[in-house]
C-alpha cells in the first residue's frame, strides 16, 4: 500500500496579519448573543489562503506536485494582497463558514491559482467546480446558523470593517494536514518561490 497524506498548497500569512485577524475573530467569538459551542474557530497559526486543495496525496505524487508547481510558479511575478473585511458562506445571515476577505491584487492571485490548477490536472487533480473566492477561513459553524448570524449582526461585532494587513505573495507552500483533537495540524513540507 502506498503511503498517502492530506495536502494543500497555500499562501502563508505573516504573524502580524494573523494576529490582527485573530483580534477580529475574538470580537466575533465574544459577541454577547453568540451561541456556546456552535462555532469551531480556527487557531490563528493555521490561517492561510488556499491555492489548491489536493486531499489524499501519495508520497510519489507529492514529489511530482513539487516539480510541476515549482516550474509553474517560477514564471509568475510576486505581488501583494490585503487581508480585509469579514464574510460568510453562504451568507452572514445563516453562515456555515466565516472568513476574512482578500483584496489588493486579486487578479494576480486568481491567475496564480488558475495556472497551478491547470498544471496539476495531468497528475490527477481536477479543476475546482466552484469559482475561486480568496479568503482565510476563520471558523466553521456547526449548528444554530441563524442564531450565529444574529449574534454577528449586533452593533460593533463586524464594524468597523477589519483591515488586517498586507501579504507579500512571493512563494507558495505545500502543507500536510493531520486531524487532531484540537483541530487540524498543518506541517510545512516545502515551498516554491514565484519568479518575480
Amino acid at each position: 500500500m502506498v503511503a498517502a497524506m492530506r495536502t494543500f498548497l497555500a499562501v502563508e500569512v505573516p504573524a502580524a496579519v494573523r494576529t490582527a485577524v485573530a483580534q477580529q475573530a475574538d470580537r466575533m467569538m465574544r459577541a454577547p448573543a453568540m451561541p456556546p459551542d456552535a462555532v469551531a474557530w480556527a487557531r490563528p497559526g493555521t490561517l492561510h489562503v488556499t491555492v489548491k486543495f489536493f486531499g489524499e496525496t501519495p508520497d510519489g505524487v507529492a514529489d511530482e506536485i513539487r516539480r510541476v508547481v515549482g516550474r509553474t510558479v517560477s514564471t509568475r511575478p510576486a505581488f501583494e494582497i490585503d487581508i480585509q473585511g469579514i464574510g460568510a458562506f453562504p451568507t452572514l445571515r445563516a453562515p456555515r463558514v466565516l472568513w476574512a476577505g482578500v483584496g489588493g491584487d486579486v487578479a494576480a492571485l486568481t491567475a496564480l491559482v488558475e495556472s497551478v490548477a491547470a498544471a496539476v490536472v495531468p497528475l490527477g487533480f481536477p479543476r475546482e467546480e466552484q469559482p475561486f473566492h480568496p479568503h482565510l477561513t476563520l471558523a466553521r459553524v456547526r449548528r444554530a446558523h441563524r442564531e450565529v448570524g444574529r449574534a454577528l449582526d449586533a452593533p460593533g461585532v463586524l464594524t468597523p470593517p477589519a483591515a488586517c494587513g498586507r501579504v507579500a505573495v512571493d512563494r507558495v507552500v505545500l502543507f500536510r494536514s493531520e486531524r487532531g483533537a484540537g483541530g487540524s495540524v498543518y506541517t510545512k513540507l516545502w515551498d516554491a518561490a514565484l519568479g518575480g
